[in-house]
């Protein structure tokens, strides 16, 4: 019986992205390096960067899966998906991924994906896109396009909080910059305490004693 994570493939637009970016999911089922340890669910991200295509892979045990096969066989074909970017950087050939498998009221299913080499040719692509072409979609009902809005706004809703409060954090360093500005420019101001014991007379003063002080001494002689 052929696995119902065999095979898969989809779509995935990360519009909110800047610039925007979309990958090409492939998900199967391979045999583990060591063989005694039988298979693997292998996930596989495609996407272009900078011209060049890129390969993001995640390699799970079939006693390790997060969930239930049914359960994320039927997120990929429903593409209820998202691609998380762990940088700041945006997308980049060295950028670590996260890929989220939605599912309506409750947590999304994450898994890690690293950037790897395709040393399959572009094989394992090809099968893929194939495979996408070739697939027909069950007709959902007016329930399965209701859970798809709901979900899709659950994610702009995050993403909006996450713009919220990457604002807030800029507007908080700017103001952490303002108060030390000021605090610098209030020292720069205070003029500095002079030495114990010091006269307390400007130099022209000074000046004026010494000679107030001289005549004063040639009259009492």
């Amino acid at each position: 019986m052929v696995h119902p994570l065999h095979g898969l493939s989809q779509a995935i637009h990360q519009d909110h992205l800047s610039p925007p970016c979309k990958f090409f999911l492939y998900s199967t089922i391979v045999p583990h390096s060591i063989d005694t340890l039988g298979e693997v669910w292998e996930v596989r991200l495609y996407a272009t960067v900078g011209g060049e295509l890129e390969l993001w892979v995640s390699t799970i045990g079939m006693n390790e899966l997060p969930a239930e096969g049914n359960v994320l066989a039927e997120a990929i074909k429903g593409g209820m998906l998202h691609v998380v970017l762990k940088g700041k950087q945006g997308l980049q050939k060295e950028t670590k991924l996260e890929l989220q498998f939605l599912r309506a009221e409750e947590q999304p299913i994450t898994i890690r994906l690293e950037p790897e080499e395709d040393e399959s040719g572009g094989t394992e692509l090809l099968e893929a896109a194939f495979s996408l072409l070739n697939w027909k979609p069950t007709g959902g009902g007016s329930s399965d396009k209701a859970e798809l809005r709901s979900l899709r706004n659950q994610i702009a809703k995050k993403d909006a909080e996450i713009s919220e409060l990457q604002t807030k954090v800029i507007s908080l360093k700017s103001t952490v910059l303002r108060a030390a500005t000021e605090e610098n420019k209030k020292k720069a101001l205070v003029s500095p305490k002079k030495p114990v014991g010091a006269s307390t007379l400007q130099p022209n003063a000074k000046r004026r004693k010494a000679v107030a002080d001289e005549f004063a001494g040639s009259d009492s002689d």
